[in-house]
């Protein structure tokens, strides 16, 4: 049993999601960029945070964190049976638990739910655990844009990928 729980984003939780993109990305968005993001109806988010008294075994010291501590978010936009993975992360002490597949799998149940039928995105192609992520939930590649983003180490390939849902 997961010692975090799926809930729907809260303004309150804007800061944490700011820190949690920081550390994924070389490009990360501003807590104002975020704010203005969420606050287009036609995007929503979920955040993975920890249960009450979770304890955590690092360095062989036990550790009990704040309820509500955040992890891990995903972001989403859905115009009827469209929908579109903006962005996803995972704090990095907490990567390879199955938090960015639960994100994933949260958001594709609610967005089926509510009518759509395929989820696309789109992800660096340097990212390689991003994107074994995704083809372990099946989805595939349908595009790319070439020298998409900007990074440190020069231009990189977006590839654009899909889910039918």
């Amino acid at each position: 049993m997961p010692c975090y729980e799926i809930v729907r984003i809260s303004e309150s939780k804007f800061i944490d999601v700011s820190k949690i993109h920081k550390s994924c990305f070389d490009n990360s968005w501003s807590l104002n960029y975020l704010s203005l993001l969420m606050k287009n109806k036609i995007n929503d988010g979920f955040i993975a945070k920890l249960k009450a008294s979770t304890n955590i075994k690092k360095h062989n010291k036990s550790k009990y964190n704040e309820l509500d501590k955040c992890i891990g978010f995903i972001l989403f936009s859905m115009v009827h049976e469209h929908s579109e993975l903006i962005s996803l992360g995972v704090l990095p002490n907490w990567r390879c638990n199955g938090i960015g597949s639960d994100l994933i799998q949260h958001v594709i149940s609610f967005i089926q739910r509510a009518g759509a039928n395929r989820l696309v995105l789109e992800v660096a192609e340097n990212n390689l655990s991003a994107r074994k992520l995704y083809l372990d939930l099946d989805f595939k590649e349908i595009s790319r844009r070439i020298g998409y983003y900007k990074q440190s180490k020069g231009n990189v390939d977006a590839l654009i990928l899909e889910k039918n849902i």
